[in-house]
Formats: structure tokens, sequence, C-alpha cells
């Protein structure tokens, strides 16, 4: 393998986050979160319309009940991952400066492991049924 097509293959996409689409959020399960997420808000001073455009889309993905997936690889040599976007809501009506999305990055499927003791022993119900929808399914 030459050091072009290596390149190649370790710049797979462009920078950035891309829109996959969107599910209902009761696909996101407590056990996807395996990982810190990070809360993803617009920047008015790099992108003109951006707060405006993430208040629709925030509002309307609350009001519909829905997340969004998307691709995102934040570096050259970073891993390529799928993440849900879960919006978020100030409390207060005002403060627009807490409207965004959590970014939640989702686990491969040999990341999950069986977690029925944990969860039981949390006070979680026994939620996962084999036949019920999920975000990694």
């Amino acid at each position: 393998m030459t050091a072009e097509e290596v390149l190649k293959i370790k710049r797979f996409d462009k920078l950035g986050m891309t829109l996959m689409g969107f599910k209902p959020s009761s696909y996101l399960k407590v056990y996807h979160n395996t990982k810190h997420s990070t809360f993803v808000y617009p920047d008015e001073k790099t992108v003109t319309g951006s707060s405006q455009c993430m208040d629709a889309l925030v509002h309307e993905m609350q009001r519909k009940e829905k997340i969004a997936i998307v691709r995102v690889q934040v570096r050259d040599n970073a891993q390529v991952r799928f993440c849900a976007l879960l919006p978020s809501l100030p409390k207060d009506a005002e403060d627009e400066t807490q409207m965004g999305f959590q970014l939640i990055v989702l686990p491969y499927a040999d990341d999950i492991r069986e977690l029925d003791r944990i969860m039981e022993a949390s006070g979680y119900p026994k939620d996962r049924k084999e036949d019920e929808p999920s975000v990694i399914d």
C-alpha cells in the first residue's frame, strides 16, 4: 500500500458533521450513552443565521420528539463516529444561550455489554426487548 492510498483511507470524508437522518427519540436508550456527551451550539460570528436555523431545528425536533443521527469526524486522524443529536431547550424561555444539542457518541455493537443486572440494581426497568427498535440496530 502506498503512502497516498493510506492518506486516502485516513481522510475518509470531509471534517465536520454530516446529517444521516432522523429517528424517534424513544430509540435512544440509556445504555447507548457510553461516553460523555458534548454540547453543540450555534456560532453567529462564524456562520450568520446559524442561531435562527438551530432554533427552528431544535424546536421542531423537540415538538416531533425526534433525534438526529449524524456522522462526525472532528480531526484529520480522528475516527469517524456516528452520534445522536438530542435537542436541548433552555429552562428559562428568555435564555437563548442554553439552546443547542447534546451530541451523544453512539457505541458500536461490540461496545455494548450485557448490563441487565447493573441496570436493575441502578433502579432502571428492564426496557430492552429483542423486537424493540434501537438507534444502533
